[in-house]
């Protein structure tokens, strides 16, 4: 019922191998099976080495973009910063032009520090660098953007519950 439709044309056997397989490298691998391993490995090489030469690329191209990116964020984070302490000198209303204490007070950074919308191990990084460093004394702005700027370098404190330790016992 299915016949070769090869068949019926009058095709030698060399022609209808050539017609069954695509006459590329076919046969250098069929003859040679270094050949076929070679290829294997050359093409797995090159593709290693063409995927490294194109991530140095992407990455030489953003690298700039990233920076620009970064300290972008730390400009803006520290000129907020600057405003809120601004906002917390007068806070109580008195504005004065020329005063002679620009400083915040210690009950108003730890009212800051309580009341700011920052995850709980920050918090707490920041209570403990304002009482280590200024034991809770008032701040002037240097001292205020001295605070704030842990929180550029904190990173979270590694827990370990007891229930961990007591499965390892």
């Amino acid at each position: 019922m299915f016949e070769d439709p090869s068949s019926n044309w009058n095709v030698t056997d060399k022609e209808r191998v050539h017609l069954q397989a695509p006459p590329i490298l076919v046969q250098e691998y069929t003859e040679n099976r270094a050949v076929a391993i070679f290829s294997m490995v050359f093409l797995g090489v090159g593709l290693f080495v063409f995927m490294n030469i194109l991530t140095a690329i992407v990455y030489s191209e953003f690298r700039g973009y990233l920076a620009s990116s970064v300290q972008s964020r730390l400009t803006r984070r520290r000129v907020a910063t600057r405003a809120a302490f601004e906002v917390l000198r007068f806070a109580d209303g008195q504005v004065l032009l020329f005063t002679e204490s620009d400083v915040v007070t210690s009950d108003r950074v730890i009212k800051l520090i309580e009341n700011v919308r920052i995850s709980q191990w920050k918090k707490e990084a920041l209570r403990a660098a304002y009482i280590s460093s200024f034991a809770e004394s008032d701040l002037n702005a240097s001292e205020f953007m001295q605070l704030f700027r842990t929180l550029d370098l904190s990173v979270p404190p590694f827990q370990v519950s007891l229930s961990v330790w007591s499965m390892c016992v």
